[in-house]
């Protein structure tokens, strides 16, 4: 399964994505290089998993605040390119992350729900759950 990471961009985006590749990681496959299973070369002590220069993301979405119907706050995840919502993309994380980070398991839980056809049992009707 592909990890999943968040970026914070510089330009104050967050976005999340599958990592695809890390053609900027000289011969690291992209689950090496988000592992923590390989060399200090990539290491960020803050999340545990190396952080190569370059990643390519495969369905990529941006998380924004968005407002119920009843008035309250929540987050919500849209494609970050409307044009090629599931298009890969490549990213200088040098040049334009200001931090990586691993997301957190409601919002991971929601992004694969978004994004493939799995629906997790933590989502379903407690009926259907329950027999």
């Amino acid at each position: 399964m592909s990890k999943i990471i968040a970026v914070k961009l510089a330009s104050g985006e967050e976005i999340l994505g599958k990592v695809k590749s890390t053609p900027g990681a000289s011969a690291l496959s992209a689950e090496d290089a988000f592992s923590g299973s390989v060399g200090a070369d990539y290491f960020n002590p803050s999340t545990g998993f190396k952080l190569p220069d370059i990643v390519t993301l495969s369905q990529v979405r941006v998380l924004h605040v968005q407002q119920g119907p009843n008035g309250q706050v929540g987050l919500g995840l849209m494609p970050w390119t409307v044009s090629n919502p599931d298009a890969d993309v490549t990213i200088n994380l040098r040049d334009a992350a200001m931090a990586v980070l691993l997301p957190a398991a409601k919002l991971e839980d929601a992004y694969i729900q978004q994004t493939s056809s799995i629906q997790l049992a933590s989502s379903m009707p407690k009926q259907i759950l329950n027999g």
